[in-house]
């Protein structure tokens, strides 16, 4: 349209080699296109504020999902925090076999290494 406004506006002139009535139509020709630039610039900066508003509302909407996302890893958290201990003395405890130093010492003082590098193995992992 820069072109064709371009090549009307020089048509227009009166040094233009154009009939006087062809001018007055050259001249609608050139007013239309200017509208027609004109709503296209419109239409333009309507289109970039629609589109700041949908990126602003997506961006919302993301977030607010990351929210329960973070809600819900956090009552995670706290059931494994209480349910591993559990389940960890349950599972040692619970065995049908003998716990590495459970018999051999009748004092039991041999439970205590065991018991020792497993609650180290446990602050280690955390």
């Amino acid at each position: 349209l820069w072109r064709k406004k371009e090549i009307l506006l020089a048509l227009t002139r009166d040094d233009a080699p154009v009939r006087r009535e062809n001018k007055i139509y050259i001249q609608s020709v050139y007013d239309h296109i200017l509208r027609m630039n004109q709503k296209l610039k419109l239409a333009r900066d309507i289109l970039n504020s629609l589109s700041g508003t949908y990126m602003t509302r997506v961006s919302l909407e993301l977030s607010v999902a990351s929210n329960e996302v973070n809600l819900i890893m956090r009552t995670f958290a706290a059931v494994s925090t209480i349910f591993l201990p559990l389940t960890l003395i349950s599972g040692v405890f619970g065995m049908n076999i003998r716990i590495p130093g459970q018999y051999s010492d009748p004092n039991g003082s041999n439970l205590g290494w065991f018991i020792g590098i497993m609650v180290f193995f446990v602050v280690f992992s955390i």
